[in-house]
């Protein structure tokens, strides 16, 4: 598990592996409390594939949960 922050979130990843392959969650919070959680939508060779693809796709979804995004 590790955690990062951005853009005054904190993101938890949560890796898992499924037989030969890997997940991973990840948990949005914003002062103390969860916004979001999801995955990226499909399974990786490595964990690092997998944390990279989860913190990727959560940092869109709080990018697009910002004001003024889309315009």
């Amino acid at each position: 598990m590790s955690v990062h922050d951005y853009k005054g979130h904190q993101i938890t990843l949560i890796p898992s592996p499924e037989g030969s392959m890997w997940a991973c969650q990840y948990v949005i919070r914003t002062s103390g409390q969860t916004e979001v959680d999801g995955f990226p939508g499909r399974s990786y060779f490595s964990r690092e594939e997998a944390e990279s693809a989860a913190l990727a796709r959560a940092r869109w979804r709080i990018d697009e949960s910002q004001p003024g995004s889309g315009e």
